[in-house]
């Protein structure tokens, strides 16, 4: 397809489009990052609003939640990048789902028990949340079920994109068993799903998973399997379709919540999508960038999604026991609380995330386990 008098579509090696040396996409990475520290700024914005409630809604920036709608793609992409050699195998359903166990279990369970100890605590640096049997136990088996005061959270606020994260790994897990065509096979699916849901069956609390959004993690997959065809954007067309993506998210700040989540895969999940598929397509300039921060907010990407909750209520109930008030104490526990939850991450994907997976996958291979 050319456009402009170039080429809008190239067709190249998967190795001249692919990953570094380490196996990595280098342009998902930083976007992982950028996801991250998206949701981070989102929650800041509501920790300020709270516990400095004269500024109103101006430090709320309500697009930084759209960065759940990047790492959806992000997981659709890097699951079939990762595993799409497993459908040949026999047991790779089984090796599949060891790993993503490994990934997300540990820091998740960590990380909901640690919320349980501090609301036990510490109850004034939790304000939205209300402990309950049920609801606990629906949070370590991530089951969607909903809190003392209505919401369909977990204990861990956050953990209710890792609910449609482990959907999704199950539904990519059984696949593998059947030994179907993955692409296809996935995205026919998690459409049935969607449909299901519109027909009524999300209403029932724990099946909220059949939602619109998961049809987000299918557009990672196209994606992938694109790249793993060769076809990437012109680079060009690859940078002026970002910044179009980006220019959409940053429009729907002036949106209210509620007519952002009737439109979801259309105002966050588009251009979520096409941020990826931008990012993959300009991966052979950005493999040469030397940005070690970013790449180190990518690969603690996890870290900082689970950990900064708890930064941040550290934070509001310092700003409250200071008794700040106004717009620039406000922009300052803004920018000071965003900074830390990123610190405060990336020490936690050094000192306890990683040293876990690393612990378990060698306790996996002791165990005779394919690598």
């Amino acid at each position: 397809m050319r456009v402009l008098g170039g080429d809008f579509w190239r067709r190249e090696s998967a190795r001249a489009a692919g990953p570094d040396a380490a196996g990595t996409y280098v342009g998902v990475q930083l976007l992982r990052g950028l996801a991250a520290v998206m949701v981070v700024v989102f929650h800041a914005g509501l920790m300020v609003r709270d516990r400095i409630p004269e500024i109103g809604e101006r430090l709320v920036a309500v697009a930084g939640a759209a960065g759940v709608d990047l790492f959806f793609p992000i997981s659709g992409f890097v699951m079939l990048i990762s595993a799409r050699h497993l459908a040949a195998r026999r047991d790779g359903w089984r090796v599949f789902a060891e790993r993503r166990l490994i990934r997300i279990v540990p820091l998740y369970w960590l990380a909901t028990t640690a919320k349980v100890a501090l609301v036990l605590a510490v109850p004034a640096a939790a304000l939205h949340t209300d402990l309950s049997w049920w609801h606990g136990v629906a949070s370590y088996l991530f089951i969607f079920a909903r809190n003392g005061h209505g919401l369909l959270e977990p204990i861990v606020p956050v953990g209710w994109t890792l609910n449609y994260e482990m959907f999704f790994y199950a539904v990519f897990a059984a696949v593998l068993f059947c030994r179907r065509p993955l692409v296809l096979t996935l995205s026919a699916v998690m459409l049935v799903a969607v449909l299901a849901g519109a027909l009524g069956l999300r209403t029932i609390t724990p099946l909220a998973m059949l939602h619109p959004i998961v049809l987000e993690f299918v557009a990672g997959m196209w994606i992938a399997a694109l790249t793993q065809a060769g076809f990437r954007a012109h680079p060009a067309a690859a940078v002026a379709l970002a910044l179009a993506a980006l220019a959409a998210l940053a429009a729907t700040s002036a949106l209210a919540p509620a007519e952002i989540e009737r439109a979801r895969l259309l105002l966050w999940g588009l251009p979520g999508a096409a941020l990826l598929f931008a990012a993959v397509s300009l991966e052979p300039a950005i493999a040469r960038l030397r940005w070690r921060l970013s790449r180190l907010a990518g690969d603690a990407s996890y870290s900082i999604y689970l950990s900064h909750g708890f930064v941040l209520a550290f934070c509001g109930v310092a700003a409250a026991k200071a008794g700040l008030h106004g717009v620039p104490a406000a922009a300052a526990v803004f920018a000071v609380s965003i900074a830390a939850s990123v610190a405060a991450g990336i020490c936690v994907y050094a000192w306890v995330e990683r040293p876990i997976i690393e612990f378990l996958l060698r306790w996996r291979r002791r165990r005779g386990a394919p690598p």
